[in-house]
């Protein structure tokens, strides 16, 4: 897309001639290179810096400093959607406890921290070679089976009291390809997050 239909296809979305979804389309269907290496950009720029130093007519080793560089859409998109989410957070904290445990299940994989039987202390010692493997540093029990609270314990807690350290241990990774570790509350903040995409989508 050369440079003039570039400023024609924003006037049009600013006369709310078209969408942004569908000038984002018609952006990306016309513009398959970098914008360098374009007819339109090589013809502007001989026109504009031309192919030789103003001072000394110097044609060898010319190099184009940038004073600025403009922000890139994913930047004022990011900018955008954070405005937007922290208001949608802070007006719409309600997910019910059984949506979010339906979504906490399907889309992490729970990695429990482990806990004495007996007296239910976080983390005992793990033991290589001796036996029993776990020794509680609290009670000093020895044991070989660690237990650990169920997804649907710790979301019931995380609704009951978000300030527990239980439900702040980041034990959920995500299952997509990134495999980020959270805790509950980044979970539940970042489904928030999706719903103010959804609900603010045109504006973003």
């Amino acid at each position: 897309m050369t440079y003039q239909e570039t400023i024609e296809l924003k006037d049009k979305i600013l006369k709310n001639e078209i969408s942004v979804a569908d000038a984002i389309e018609m952006y990306l269907a016309k513009t398959k290179t970098k914008s360098w290496h374009t007819k339109d950009w090589k013809e502007r720029r001989a026109k504009i810096i031309k192919d030789e130093c103003e001072i000394c007519a110097s044609k060898k080793v010319l190099t184009l400093q940038h004073k600025s560089h403009p922000r890139k859409l994913s930047d004022h998109t990011r900018e955008t959607t954070t405005d937007l989410a922290r208001n949608y957070v802070d007006t719409n904290p309600t997910i019910t406890q059984d949506d979010f445990l339906v979504h906490v299940k399907n889309n992490f994989d729970y990695c429990p921290v482990k806990l004495c039987p007996n007296c239910k202390s976080r983390n005992p010692n793990e033991r290589m070679r001796k036996k029993p493997q776990y020794l509680c540093t609290i009670c000093r029990l020895e044991f070989d089976e660690a237990i650990h609270k169920s997804v649907e314990d710790l979301v019931a807690e995380f609704y009951s009291d978000a300030d527990t350290p239980e439900v702040n241990d980041k034990c959920f990774v995500s299952k997509d390809k990134y495999r980020n570790v959270q805790r509950l509350s980044q979970i539940k903040y970042w489904l928030l997050r999706e719903g103010a995409k959804g609900k603010h989508k045109d504006e973003i």
